[in-house]
């Protein structure tokens, strides 16, 4: 990320750098340089902290105001609210989609604030993974192998054969069927879609996974299976966060964030979390 400020802690090395799991023996050869990626905090400092954040929409009259609030690695975190509580509004703000009217969100240690359009463009690439609702961001006309393939490409320089390798582990590690890897995505249930998805999110590596209603389409045991992957994210270190509606599975997230009217109204911790088939 040119000329992006430093950080205002040290960053150390990765938390899933010697994870055995992803065998990456064979060094990536891009074709063109990769942009600056970004290694998560210590679990000790916040991923992500909203201090003094304002945003006010004139047009609905709806105002989100956070006046403090931090998320850390290690975590995945639920952020739910009936229709029109802020719970979307804050998400855009995560993603780096629009910026709060006041007040500073600082991510991986940085200020957002501080960056220029083309640094919050690398920021985005390097430091975050991102499910959006509905499609969750996958392409049809491709199969899940092609899709993190071209992402690990487009975005990591790493050669087509290179990321064909890493994208049948992590679809491994995401537990989709060897036999659906080179289906294409059109041809997958709900269920496998949301596999490709956090596959993604284990091919790139970025410190933050933000899901936007990745549950909504799913039934109970898909659900389940969901959660479980991204249970497994956060126990390598990994900040994940998903907006949710979906209050009934909020004993399997370690944090329950709950907004109304623009506000965070509830936020208590689970110990133990809930996994698997209860």
């Amino acid at each position: 990320m040119s000329g992006a400020p430093q950080s205002g802690y040290n960053p150390g090395v990765p938390a899933n750098a010697n994870a055995s799991i992803y065998a990456y023996t064979n060094a990536a050869r891009p074709g063109r340089p990769a942009p600056y990626t970004l290694p998560p905090p210590p679990n000790h400092q916040p991923t992500v902290v909203a201090q003094g954040v304002y945003c006010h929409f004139a047009k609905s009259n709806f105002t989100l105001q956070i006046p403090d609030l931090r998320i850390f690695p290690s975590e995945i975190t639920y952020i739910g609210g009936e229709s029109g509580s802020g719970k979307t509004t804050l998400l855009r703000m995560l993603t780096l989609e629009k910026p709060p009217d006041g007040g500073n969100i600082y991510m991986m240690g940085y200020s957002v604030a501080s960056l220029s359009p083309d640094q919050r463009d690398d920021f985005r690439g390097g430091g975050i993974t991102y499910i959006p609702q509905g499609h969750l961001g996958l392409v049809d006309g491709v199969t899940p192998v092609e899709t993190i393939a071209r992402l690990l490409y487009d975005y990591d320089g790493i050669d087509l054969a290179e990321g064909e390798r890493r994208a049948e582990i992590a679809l491994t590690r995401a537990r989709l069927p060897r036999e659906r890897f080179r289906v294409k995505v059109k041809g997958l249930s709900g269920g496998e879609r949301a596999r490709v998805a956090i596959a993604k999110a284990y091919a790139a590596e970025r410190p933050l996974c933000l899901a936007d209603e990745i549950l909504a389409a799913l039934d109970e045991r898909n659900r389940i299976a969901v959660l479980d992957l991204f249970q497994d994210l956060a126990q390598e270190g990994y900040t994940v966060i998903v907006v949710a509606h979906q209050p009934e599975m909020t004993n399997r997230f370690h944090r329950v964030i709950t907004m109304e009217h623009g506000r965070v109204i509830g936020d208590q911790r689970n110990s133990p979390v809930v996994r698997g088939s209860s």
